[in-house]
């Protein structure tokens, strides 16, 4: 909470601040993702191999990676 309230201010004070601090904090999600939901894939099985779960994974990081440069 403390550090919303600060990067709220500090964007307010500063416009070019703004993407540097959504890149920060974009990467702490995808990196919050990654940590959970990879070794849950890999404890359960199925048919599809570890090279299809992560290629999945990585795919759907690309679309979103294309849909945030198509819709900006």
């Amino acid at each position: 909470l403390i550090g919303a309230i600060g990067a709220l201010w500090w964007t307010s004070a500063s416009t070019y601040a703004s993407p540097f601090l959504l890149a920060i904090a974009s990467g702490g999600f995808i990196y919050i993702a990654a940590a959970d939901l990879l070794p849950e894939l890999q404890k359960h099985k199925s048919n599809a191999g570890p090279f299809a779960k992560v290629l999945s994974f990585v795919l759907g990081l690309g679309l979103v990676a294309v849909l945030a440069l198509v819709l900006s």
